[in-house]
């Protein structure tokens, strides 16, 4: 909730010196920051830095929010734009007056770095006050699905090649981008990105999952297998092939879950947002629909930008948090 307002909140040009307080301001409100974490987020995209508000009061960290660097490719032309990432303010300093300075010196550093959007995956306590305070407009929501790895019973082989993702060449970065669909808002995934992304995120590890036998139909997912709660669990962060051939899908899909089923996991799970044309695919497959996973959102910066296409192409893997 934001109250009324409290005093004595200032907010440093630089983060410089600041960066373990930052962490510790994190562990504080109930996050599992590192050290090392922290540096592969702030200062490891190939993009740029992110850019950072943060508010202390006698020296601590009492409020933060940063924007990571991305490009974005809208209707073909290349926007420089910004994921919204590590909002966060200290109980005794949830005020109007704080949560608008917080933002409003963001978004003047964010527009001094030349993006003209941010976007975001906001939970519940961050939502309404974004929207309702800070100028961002709903996108669509996004909805969770699972599946019981032992769907996978039973379903044949289908020989794909599945192997641990150590690197993101180009064709590999190139099958990604190869099927983005037309007339979407998509973040622009270099090689380079991906690499940073999947291959140097500390304390996780990523599969890459494909036909042995490329075709030109081919498709491909992006996975992994973590633990919560005392079981395993497995999760598709992106994929990307003919969205009509639905058999291929399938494949994909069944030949994850036999793999995680493998590997001692016994759900397997994915989010879309709720207008995605995989969505009617993934309930085919007998994937059920969860509660209500994360909200969407965006704010335009400055002026070149009046509007956004209703549908962007997202992932799992967009969010910061998997």
């Amino acid at each position: 909730m934001i109250s009324g307002s409290q005093s004595g909140l200032q907010f440093p040009g630089s983060v410089e010196g600041f960066e373990r307080n930052i962490v510790d301001f994190f562990a504080r409100i109930g996050y599992s920051h590192t050290n090392e974490s922290w540096r592969w987020m702030n200062r490891g995209c190939p993009f740029g830095d992110t850019v950072i508000s943060f508010g202390v009061s006698d020296n601590r960290v009492v409020a933060h929010f940063a924007v990571l660097p991305v490009s974005i490719d809208v209707g073909g032309r290349i926007v420089v734009a910004g994921l919204g990432i590590h909002l966060g303010v200290d109980m005794d300093f949830r005020s109007v007056e704080h949560f608008i300075a917080l933002t409003n010196n963001l978004y003047k550093k964010c527009e001094a770095r030349g993006m003209e959007v941010i976007f975001g995956f906001p939970n519940d306590n961050s939502w309404l006050p974004l929207t309702r305070l800070s100028g961002w407009k709903p996108g669509r929501d996004i909805v969770a699905f699972e599946l019981d790895t032992a769907e996978s019973r039973g379903v044949r082989d289908p020989g794909l090649e599945i192997v641990p993702v150590t690197l993101f060449d180009d064709p590999m970065a190139a099958l990604v981008s190869a099927f983005v669909p037309p007339k979407c808002v998509s973040i622009r995934k270099t090689s380079s990105y991906l690499s940073w992304r999947y291959v140097a995120k500390p304390a996780h590890s990523y599969f890459f999952i494909r036909n042995r036998a490329p075709r030109t139909s081919n498709g491909y997912l992006v996975a992994k297998s973590f633990q919560k709660d005392g079981k395993k669990h497995g999760q598709i962060l992106e994929w990307g092939g003919d969205y009509e051939n639905a058999a291929m899908f399938r494949e994909l899909v069944y030949g994850a879950c036999r793999y995680f089923a493998s590997e001692g996991a016994s759900v397997m799970s994915c989010w879309l947002t709720e207008d995605h044309p995989q969505v009617v695919q993934l309930k085919s497959f007998g994937f059920t629909q969860r509660a209500f996973a994360t909200h969407f959102g965006f704010r335009l910066l400055g002026n070149s930008l009046k509007d956004l296409p209703d549908r962007w192409f997202l992932a799992m893997g967009d969010s910061d948090a998997y």
